[in-house]
């Protein structure tokens, strides 16, 4: 039964962070926006088991500081104990670092896209996948040339190892 849940606090994560990335990408290079959310999302990927852990057992605890807080405010966390049950609770805690983690993940891939070719795809309507796909129109071509790519690699490895080998044979003379 775990595993369903794993997989949707992954696809949860992966969107959430997804997104999270592309509107990232798309605010002022400098920005403190993007500041803020890129340091947040590196201290909190990097923030699991045990400390991860206490640090929600320390915020939303029975004596926990957002308990606290949202008690004062009317919202009562000790009666339901959501964050003790198995789905919630659990799923909310791999929540908390798995999206700052896509964030990470995606932001570099995001930011590599050319704003050019952005707005072109939203300006006519497109989306971010391609049509050669649908058609397989060109995979030959590209398995034959990732092939190729493959055979050239191994020729100058192989260039370089007996030239490396004679090299060393000269040096020892």
């Amino acid at each position: 039964m775990a595993r369903p849940r794993s997989l949707a606090t992954a696809l949860i994560g992966a969107v959430v962070g997804g997104l999270l990335a592309y509107a990232i990408s798309t605010a002022k290079t400098n920005g403190l926006l993007k500041r803020f959310v890129t340091s947040l999302s590196g201290v909190l990927a990097q923030f699991g088991g045990v400390a991860l852990a206490f640090a929600f057992i320390a915020s939303f605890g029975m004596t926990g500081l957002l308990t606290g807080w949202l008690a004062k405010v009317g919202v009562d966390l000790t009666g339901s104990l959501w964050p003790y049950e198995w789905n919630k609770g659990l799923m909310l805690v791999y929540l908390y670092f798995q999206i700052p983690l896509m964030v990470i993940v995606f932001l570099p891939a995001v930011e590599g896209l050319r704003p050019q070719w952005r707005e072109a795809t939203e300006s006519l309507g497109g989306t971010m996948s391609s049509d050669v796909i649908v058609g397989q129109e060109n995979v030959g071509k590209a398995k034959a040339m990732a092939m190729a790519m493959v055979v050239v690699v191994a020729i100058v490895m192989a260039i370089y190892a007996w030239i490396d080998k004679r090299a060393s044979r000269w040096l020892q003379r």
